[in-house]
């Protein structure tokens, strides 16, 4: 009976420990899909899969590719693009099956036409504010890592719009707020930062989610205040918001700060890990991943790539007393809309639109019209 249980005990023994290091191994392996979602740049890659059946005028009939593309039916405005030119697909027509018929108008570059392969995004305008009939230049502003673009946009007044893009997609994740603006006709200026394409890189080789880039928001705004700028109405698209939160962290005033945007504010790092994580199936297997995966492999991320959580956490940070105006999508897959709403809630100057059914920073491409009255009124409010 003994030799029985010194057996079961040693099975047991066993079992644990191989079990600790096949978990353990999940462990480094999901830290280094972290590394590369999350830490390295990573900016969004074209297909060119969606083939043209029909073009009109004012209508274009749109065969599905081999990817699936929720946005070729997602209700609202999206961009298409193809090799040499760029346009928008607005009201669905028809579908069946594959297929779908929008309304279409040709923005830029050479004419649609058929059996053009084509892709779907949700930036919506080329990368080019001529489009919305907007003067413009890109510019250098001098960051302690060196010169870094941006694009400058002409306008009237002395409050500046000054636009911090999401992770990865540079100035052209803007355009859709320099066209929900448009009305005020203010300068703007629409910023790189360390990391993106062609731009010095930071040294540690990663995103940092504000930690670092906060300084080159602050030589942007120095910029603009060298070239006419009295006030500056922040505007921060996804990791753009957490930026803008440590820079007003930073900044030894922000009496130049007359108010902020944010869209989709990617403002707790680990949430947004958590919420991504919450989707992922198990390698080989229709299980999600487990929780106490998630959290060791953000845990072993921590060790290998310092990172501090806590730090990435800017929900409840100071109060600055700023009108804030917030736009989170009620089906965003990338940052969890309670984020926004914790931090609203911790901030009585932030007015927060939850719009239904729109994914990351899609709430403009959900309702075009009532994100410009938002927009508008927001920066009317402001004397802007």
């Amino acid at each position: 009976m003994r030799c029985i249980v010194k057996k079961a005990l040693k099975i047991a023994i066993i079992g644990v420990v191989v079990f600790g290091l096949v978990f353990a191994g999940a462990g480094w392996y999901f830290s280094n899909v972290l590394r590369a979602d999350a830490l390295e740049n990573s900016p969004p890659e074209r297909f060119y899969e969606t083939t043209v059946i029909e073009v009109t005028g004012d209508t274009v009939t749109l065969e599905e590719g081999p990817s699936d593309d929720v946005q070729l039916f997602a209700d609202g405005v999206y961009g298409l693009a193809w090799e040499t030119g760029y346009g928008q697909i607005g009201e669905i027509i028809d579908t069946d099956g594959d297929l779908v018929t929008r309304r279409f108008s040709h923005l830029s570059g050479q004419p649609l036409g058929l059996d053009h392969l084509t892709d779907v995004d949700s930036f919506a305008f080329p990368p080019d504010p001529a489009v919305l009939g907007r003067n413009y230049q890109t510019v250098q502003y001098e960051s302690e890592l060196g010169p870094m673009d941006a694009w400058l946009v002409e306008g009237q007044g002395s409050t500046w719009l000054v636009v911090i893009h999401g992770k990865g997609v540079g100035p052209v994740d803007g355009m859709r707020m320099l066209d929900a603006a448009g009305q005020r006709g203010m300068p703007a200026l629409l910023i790189t930062y360390r990391n993106d394409v062609d731009q010095p890189q930071d040294p540690s080789g990663f995103y940092q989610y504000g930690q670092t880039e906060w300084r080159d928001l602050e030589a942007a705004v120095e910029y603009a205040q060298g070239e006419g700028a009295e006030q500056v109405v922040l505007v921060g698209l996804s990791t753009g918001a957490g930026i803008i939160l440590e820079y007003l962290d930073q900044a030894q005033s922000a009496d130049h700060v007359a108010g902020i945007i944010f869209d989709s504010a990617n403002i707790d790092l680990g949430a947004t890990i958590d919420h991504v994580a919450s989707q992922r199936k198990i390698p080989g297997t229709p299980l999600p991943l487990p929780q106490m995966l998630t959290s060791t492999a953000k845990w072993l991320a921590g060790m290998r790539f310092d990172i501090d959580w806590d730090a990435l956490n800017y929900i409840e940070d100071e109060d600055y007393s700023i009108p804030t105006l917030a736009f989170h999508g009620g089906d965003d897959l990338r940052v969890p809309g309670e984020t926004s709403e914790s931090y609203a809630n911790a901030n009585p100057e932030v007015r927060l639109i939850t719009v239904e059914d729109a994914d990351h920073v899609e709430s403009w491409n959900h309702d075009p019209e009532r994100y410009k009255t938002e927009v508008e009124e927001f920066l009317g409010s402001l004397g802007s």
